[in-house]
């Protein structure tokens, strides 16, 4: 499907109605996009490095993987508790989160891009392995590039990781974001292309119901994605069938990145800064 260029503070609802405080509703999804592309690091972390799996049938155990331990000893060396955690996770946190907010808040100069198909399957191996490799690079400036530059400038040595610990967490935001707004050169053509065919249908499905759903009609998604799917409603010439196999691999997707995001969520914020505990999972 081909979009024409009309600027978006202009886009009207299939039902001829604008969207009301645009900018307050923008800002709350970038909020809840950012919080939920962490967590899904977050959950993928956790769930593989630190969760001891197992399983019980009836007085039987089976432990199905525990990696934490290999993990934790990977690398014979003081600095690896430094990679392990910050690059992996810390950095990744805040480098998704931007780029999951820019890629669902396309801006509508991606909204013509339509990337190859091998660009669609190889781009998240690709960002997966930049964002950890860039990771890997800003922990070593974090902790140790600047802080030696600052030695040798100053005359003195900062103080240690353990003391400048606020310090070090704000720089793991400013850094993973700049890595997210990095790489999201590379990834916003893909994140649009994606968004586009979930977008073309979700229209084709409304308008062979003749109904449009409830999520554009009321603010239940972010307001870029309601333009974006109103001016494809209004321009939409063929209705494709999507295919009981299709539906059932978007829905099985689905599900497994809310189910990660939980995990993500009860890991890191609930047992990691609440320190909470949770049965089977982080007793």
């Amino acid at each position: 499907m081909t979009v024409t260029a009309v600027q978006p503070e202009h886009e009207l609802l299939p039902n001829g109605k604008r969207i009301h405080f645009e900018r307050t509703q923008t800002l709350a999804w970038k909020v809840i996009i950012a919080l939920l592309a962490a967590s899904f690091v977050a959950g993928l972390y956790f769930g593989l490095l630190q969760v001891d799996w197992h399983v019980w049938i009836g007085s039987l155990h089976f432990r199905i993987f525990y990696l934490k331990n290999w993990w934790d000893s990977l690398l014979p060396y003081n600095w690896w508790v430094l990679y392990r955690h910050g690059a992996f996770r810390d950095l990744a946190e805040p480098a998704i989160a931007v780029m999951g907010v820019l890629t669902l808040l396309a801006q509508p100069k991606y909204w013509n891009a339509k990337v190859s198909t091998l660009r669609l399957a190889t781009a998240p191996l690709v960002i997966l392995l930049l964002t950890f490799g860039l990771g890997i690079a800003g922990i070593w400036l974090l902790h140790f590039a600047l802080p030696a530059a600052w030695a040798a400038i100053f005359g003195h040595h900062v103080l240690p990781y353990t003391a400048w610990l606020g310090k070090v967490s704000a720089g793991n935001l400013i850094i993973g974001a700049g890595i997210g707004l990095v790489l999201h050169r590379y990834w916003g053509p893909v994140g649009a292309t994606i968004q586009g065919y979930q977008l073309d249908r979700a229209v084709d499905r409304a308008q062979a119901r003749g109904r449009v759903p409830l999520w554009v009609r009321w603010p239940l998604s972010a307001p870029l994605i309601r333009k974006r799917f109103s001016r494809m409603w209004r321009e939409n010439a063929v209705i494709d069938d999507v295919g009981t196999s299709r539906r059932l691999a978007i829905a099985g997707v689905t599900l497994f990145a809310i189910l990660i995001v939980l995990l993500g969520l009860a890991g890191h914020y609930y047992v990691g800064v609440l320190h909470h505990t949770i049965p089977y999972l982080a007793p």
